[in-house]
């Protein structure tokens, strides 16, 4: 007997594949979900991309400044009212709107989120903080009993600061997922000075700055650092050329695929004060890059009992050491790379599409 259809609200700012992690992971379950399920789109990007959606309702958002998007999407979003009027259940994904919803995936808890200035401009610092401010005022208000049903945390981290900070509120994981045939293993030689790569698209937030300060206190003269990501490099280039760097640091850019900077790299590096879950560490690490990082998103999980890297304090000192003792054991690089891969593999697209539509059904039929 075919199962009944399910009506599902999807709400989000971005349900692009060109976005960052939360876009495209919102891309990728929206296209996987089965023909059970009746999407209705609504969303400030991406609506065209997703061919397979029953409806598709626009949201008109500003790109910039960032709390202007996040105060527009609220108030211009349809409401928890409008929506319990249409049937089907509710699902926010990343995005807050008026009124709360069925399902809240969280991919970043702001009542526990920090804004860092590190060697931003400052206008770009307010922005942030007054983002962060917004944020955490609209959350306080959805995550309560009477307006969400259920948060959704994308990673055990983010779990924990959920139940912290809303303990009334029931929760559960749902980790993030990765086609890993998207990222095959790529085996390194060893031989060449140590490549460290870090994908970020916030500077200041994932610490760029102190890995180039690490990476003058380290001994390797010939170690090299790759940024890539969407940013303003130059106060960053600025801190390099006065150390020294100028050859050894590089910004890419965005770049539309970045699995051949991961596969030419042979540390994944993340030095960030605040991540949800690290979508570009298990994509990283599928390809075979060991994992160096500070305890955030599912690093510890990638890193095991250092078997597939290491947990470091965030401190320029600490980080140069690490990779001073790396440097001089490559063979445990590349064999911590390849225990990393295995480790990645534990997030799957397929089980986090399969996680949703087991709580799609669970959800439709508490309605029922």
């Amino acid at each position: 007997m075919d199962q009944e259809q399910i009506d599902v609200w999807f709400i989000a700012h971005s349900v692009s594949a060109q976005g960052g992690g939360m876009e495209r992971m919102n891309f990728a379950l929206l296209n996987g979900l089965n023909e059970q399920f009746a999407t209705h789109i609504v969303a400030g990007e991406g609506l065209p991309e997703l061919h397979h959606a029953l409806e598709r309702i626009p949201v008109q958002i500003a790109k910039k400044p960032a709390f202007a998007r996040i105060a527009g999407f609220y108030f211009r979003s349809p409401t928890k009212s409008d929506l319990m009027i249409k049937g089907g259940i509710s699902h926010t994904c990343g995005a807050i709107n008026n009124g709360g919803s069925d399902i809240a995936t969280v991919h970043l808890c702001q009542a526990a989120a920090k804004v860092v200035k590190g060697e931003n401009r400052l206008w770009r610092y307010l922005n942030a903080w007054i983002a962060r401010t917004i944020g955490r005022m609209l959350e306080r208000r959805n995550f309560t009993p009477e307006n969400t049903g259920l948060l959704v945390a994308v990673s055990d981290s983010v779990a924990d600061q959920l139940r912290e900070h809303y303990p009334d509120m029931p929760v559960r994981v749902i980790p993030n997922g990765v086609d890993e045939n998207s990222f095959p293993f790529v085996q390194r030689s060893g031989e060449e000075s140590l490549r460290v790569l870090m994908v970020t698209g916030d500077f200041a937030l994932k610490g760029v700055g102190g890995a180039i300060r690490a990476l003058a206190m380290a001994r390797d003269n010939a170690m090299t650092l790759t940024v890539v990501g969407k940013g303003d490099a130059a106060p960053y280039l600025k801190l390099a050329h006065s150390l020294g760097l100028a050859d050894r640091v590089s910004f890419t850019g965005p770049l539309d695929d970045v699995v051949p900077e991961y596969a030419k790299h042979d540390i994944i590096l993340c030095n960030s004060t605040y991540e949800s879950f690290g979508l570009f560490l298990v994509e990283a690490a599928l390809t075979g890059c060991a994992v160096l990082s500070t305890d955030v998103g599912v690093a510890r999980r990638l890193v095991g009992e250092d078997e597939g890297g290491t947990i470091f304090d965030g401190s320029a000192s600490q980080l140069a050491g690490f990779l001073d003792v790396w440097s001089a054991d490559r063979l445990n690089v590349l064999s911590m790379g390849k225990l990393a891969s295995r480790r990645a593999r534990e997030f799957s697209l397929s089980r986090m599409i399969a996680n949703y539509e087991e709580l799609y059904r669970e959800v439709a039929a508490g309605h029922a």
